[in-house]
């Protein structure tokens, strides 16, 4: 199944079988006390979870019945995601905030500089942030700083990370008409750099080992 979220509050979760008839007559929507901000995640066990102005909530996905609920900063939305282990991750503004599947909070991290995009997820749990400054961070699953790489450039868009753990940054150069891809080996130690023609826009992580 698939599940949108709207501006105005109204969640609609379509199955494979209802298809486009349950988003045109509705039958599987129902409505959050307000507006969803970020993207919204669903995590195992098929709980929805989803912020609100100033709260963070989870839902049962297709009901919509509460589960757990707390408050969040959301005056800098960018999204959801959960490590292989159920851990929820909340990012906003320059924050990473961590909860249990459960809803227990678990930790936060606060960044000095905004992060660039929703951070990845290694297959080992580690959670990989990109900041404005330059910087990928690398979290244990605990919240300790594991290792930082700062590739010399802007980065241009969200850290990427293939099933190796080995995770893929691209960035400004020194000539404005290209960029550089790095990879970056699960200790914070360069594997490989390549500067490529051309300023890269939207990279996405193939699906197989490589990105």
């Amino acid at each position: 199944s698939i599940v949108l979220g709207q501006d105005n509050a109204r969640i609609y979760a379509a199955t494979s079988t209802l298809g486009a008839r349950a988003l045109d007559i509705g039958e599987s929507a129902w409505t959050t006390p307000s507006g969803v901000l970020g993207s919204m995640l669903v995590a195992q066990g098929g709980t929805l979870l989803l912020a609100s102005t100033g709260t963070l909530t989870a839902y049962e996905e297709v009901t919509g019945t509460p589960l757990w609920s707390h408050g969040v900063s959301t005056d800098a939305p960018i999204g959801l995601t959960a490590t292989p282990t159920g851990l929820i991750v909340w990012a906003n503004g320059s924050a990473i905030v961590t909860f249990a599947a459960t809803g227990v909070p678990a930790w936060e991290h606060t960044f000095e500089h905004a992060l660039l995009g929703l951070p990845a997820i290694g297959l080992d749990g580690e959670i990989l942030a990109a900041t404005d400054d330059g910087t990928l961070t690398a979290l244990s699953v605990t919240g300790s700083v594991s290792w930082v790489y700062a590739p010399g450039g802007a980065l241009l868009a969200a850290p990427m990370v293939d099933l190796t753990c080995r995770v893929f940054l691209v960035s400004e150069s020194d000539d404005v008409e290209s960029s550089v891809i790095s990879a970056v080996d699960r200790l914070g130690e360069v594997a490989w750099q390549r500067v490529i023609e051309g300023r890269v826009i939207a990279p996405v992580p193939a699906q197989d080992h490589g990105v």
